[in-house]
């Protein structure tokens, strides 16, 4: 019983607002300013390269809003909202304790059924990626010392 409000926790917290949004209120496209609007404890992060290499897990990335401390199912993470060279929103990134990579990984799961690629040695090197077609999504779970979620669309792009 405990493990079934869990997952409805889960669902609710990550996929709150209207039906057609793509991560909580947001919409990938949305301008920094849209993203603002609809996620008012998201702060800006400045965009010099010292700041940006410790916001981004991925090379070349920018990060131009950053939300701390989002709880999800107890645990929390911060949550960074990444745009493209014309400010759009492309991708979230969430951040958090390695030590929630196994709960992530299972509430994901419940969600989402068995993720379509995994890979994991018990070393802290684990990954799992599930699509998500009726939302145009991938998900992306990673454990490297930290555990790491992120929200992107699918692109026709190769």
């Amino acid at each position: 019983m405990n493990k079934y409000i869990f997952c409805i926790s889960i669902s609710i917290c990550m996929f709150s607002g209207v039906a057609h949004a793509d991560w909580k209120q947001t919409k990938w496209g949305m301008s920094v300013a849209q993203v603002k609007a609809k996620v008012p404890d998201a702060q800006p992060v400045p965009e010099d390269s010292a700041t940006q290499y410790q916001y981004n897990i991925r090379s070349g990335e920018r990060t131009l809003l950053a939300e701390a401390n989002y709880k999800v199912a107890d645990m929390t993470y911060d949550v960074r909202y990444i745009f493209d060279d014309k400010g759009k929103l492309k991708a979230i990134n969430m951040v958090g304790d390695q030590y929630n990579y196994i709960r992530t990984f299972n509430l994901l799961s419940g969600k989402y059924g068995r993720p379509a690629n995994y890979t994991g040695n018990g070393d802290n090197l684990s990954s799992a990626t599930w699509q998500v077609p009726e939302q145009h999504m991938v998900i992306k779970l990673e454990e490297l010392m930290k555990t790491m979620i992120r929200y992107e669309p699918v692109t026709d792009a190769l």
